[in-house]
């Protein structure tokens, strides 16, 4: 009986250590499954909280990227670094899951040697204990740990999100002022476009100016050659008209002379014909006188066509000596016409060669060339009277051309100036 009894209260110990041990471990379980849930419950809304934070940077990384395009590199390395953090957290979640079933399966473990060691109740208890601070230990330290690490990445999400922020509110800035530099740019190429259109429209009518000038040039040219041909022809004449002149003068001195000796001649007949006369007046008046009366007579006819030839001589050397001065005066004027044409001709090429290059505009062309072409009409046809007249014209219609060409020239110096200060 005494065995028996013995049996039966060892039977109703181990039972009841059993049962002790069995209560212990269900509520270890118990306290640790509450436990693992509240930290996953945290761990899980801290999660949904990272989750939405990530939502909210993703909408303001989209809003960034729609509105500034040039910042989509940072942005995008900015989401890859969150997705990172994202995904090392998710890592750290998953492994300490891994850690959690582990030390679940390790917990069931030594529940299962437990039941299985009857014996060694005390030692189970012991190991239990000194495996559940363990673990609780543990548990404590990873969730430590975690806490740390997940505290750091939403510091540096924290950071990086002032900064995306900061950045957002720099590129919203340079936004805005680029904004207001592409409008005044935009302004600007309008501008210069219209400018533009009405430079080639200016170019293009300079173009056919500066033909017509280099035209009217070449006919001013071959009017300034056939002027010079003229000029030769004239001073050939006027050569022609010196050596005549000079030929008349020589016939004129050689008939002085001849007149001269005839006047001796006559003189000292008349002197002979006197003592002739002197000598025979008593002896043959009638004889003497028809022999006197006879050279009298050749010789006064003589002299008298002599007088009329020395005044038609000398009618003629004046004629000639005027013609002459006419001539020299003439040939004065026309040099000196030609010289100024030649010069301002000089000048218009100069002009017009510096309006070209520098594209200056050419006005009332068809005014000054019609002016040239009056001129060189006046001065080829107008007798001296009227050359001098078209000599008083000439420069005042080249100062009208210059000042002319001056105030074009301003013109296009300031609007050059105008183009310069505003680009």
């Amino acid at each position: 009986m005494d065995h028996k009894s013995w049996l039966w209260r060892k039977k109703s110990l181990e039972k009841a250590a059993t049962d002790k041990a069995n209560n212990t471990s269900k509520e270890n379980e118990e306290v640790i499954c509450l436990v693992e849930n509240k930290k996953l419950q945290a761990l899980l809304a801290e999660k949904e909280e990272l989750e939405k934070d990530l939502k909210r940077l993703n909408d303001k990384l989209a809003s960034t990227i729609s509105d500034n395009k040039s910042r989509d590199e940072q942005v995008k390395k900015q989401t890859k670094i969150a997705k990172e953090a994202v995904t090392g957290s998710r890592k750290m979640l998953v492994s300490m899951k891994q850690y959690l079933e582990e030390s679940m399966q390790q917990q069931i473990v030594y529940e299962e040697r437990v039941s299985h060691l009857d014996g060694a109740l005390k030692e189970c208890m012991q190991q239990l204990r000194f495996v559940r601070e363990q673990q609780e230990q543990r548990i404590q330290d990873a969730v430590m740990k975690v806490s740390k690490e997940f505290e750091q990445a939403r510091l540096v999400l924290e950071e990086q999100l002032s900064e995306t922020t900061e950045e957002l509110a720099r590129s919203a800035v340079e936004n805005a002022h680029l904004n207001k530099s592409i409008l005044a740019k935009e302004k600007l190429i309008e501008d210069l476009k219209r400018q533009l259109t009405w430079a080639e429209a200016d170019h293009n009518g300079l173009m056919i100016k500066l033909e017509f000038a280099e035209k009217d040039n070449t006919s001013l040219k071959y009017e300034v050659r056939v002027l010079g041909k003229k000029l030769e022809i004239r001073n050939e004449e006027i050569e022609f008209n010196r050596r005549t002149a000079d030929a008349s003068h020589k016939q004129h001195l050689e008939s002085a002379r001849k007149i001269a000796k005839l006047e001796s001649e006559c003189q000292r007949l008349r002197l002979l014909e006197s003592l002739d006369v002197k000598k025979k007046m008593v002896n043959s008046s009638n004889v003497i006188e028809s022999s006197v009366d006879n050279p009298l007579e050749s010789t006064n006819r003589r002299i008298t066509t002599l007088a009329e030839q020395l005044r038609a001589v000398q009618e003629e050397n004046k004629t000639l000596k005027e013609s002459l001065n006419r001539k020299a005066s003439e040939l004065q004027f026309s040099r000196s016409m030609l010289a100024r044409t030649a010069s301002k001709l000089l000048q218009l090429e100069s002009q017009i060669k510096e309006l070209s290059k520098g594209q200056v505009a050419l006005e009332q062309p068809r005014s000054i060339l019609a002016s040239h072409e009056l001129s060189l009409a006046s001065m080829s046809d107008v007798s001296s009277d009227d050359k001098v007249s078209c000599a008083e014209s000439w420069p005042s219609a080249l100062v009208s051309e210059l000042e002319i060409l001056r105030s074009a020239k301003q013109k296009e110096l300031c609007h050059a100036k105008v183009l310069e200060a505003q680009t």
